[in-house]
């Protein structure tokens, strides 16, 4: 005799065929052990009996098509072109309220310097900089600077 869970799962297994094989959705292995089952068990046999008469009466029933009309109302969308021009507008005018009350500025003090001759240093590190970078700039710019050919020799 097999144990009490092991027949129950059989038997849900075996109606989940019954239901299954009143559509035709069954296969030739799932088909010979649904007969299987249903030979030994009386309350299947009457489960897939009760499923194989409702699904036969379902099919012969006649259809009856429904006298009323069913209509769905249309949905208005909107498109986002339409709706463009109106968020780039609210865009701007949030950028302009912003800069006028310098909302989400945060008030930041200049570093203080620690003597004039920092100040001196930095104005000139900055000035000596922009003037390398300016004279190499130029100096790439320029069509007249003779390079280096292969056969000439490179002078330094």
């Amino acid at each position: 005799m097999s144990p009490p869970s092991s027949r129950k799962d059989a038997c849900l297994r075996a109606r989940e065929r019954a239901s299954l094989c009143a559509d035709g959705e069954l296969s030739v292995f799932e088909t010979a052990a649904l007969r299987t089952h249903l030979a030994g068990c009386a309350e299947c046999r009457t489960y897939a009996a009760s499923v194989d008469e409702v699904t036969r009466r379902l099919r012969s029933t006649p259809l009856v098509e429904p006298n009323l009309s069913i209509r769905v109302p249309r949905r208005s969308y909107r498109s986002l072109v339409a709706v463009g021009p109106a968020v780039a507008a609210a865009a701007v005018a949030a950028v302009a309220i912003m800069q006028v009350t310098s909302f989400g500025t945060v008030s930041v003090a200049p570093p203080t310097l620690h003597s004039d001759a920092t100040a001196l240093r930095a104005d000139y590190a900055d000035r000596r900089l922009s003037r390398l970078f300016l004279q190499g700039h130029s100096a790439f710019l320029r069509r007249d600077v003779k390079r280096p050919t292969a056969g000439s020799p490179a002078t330094n």
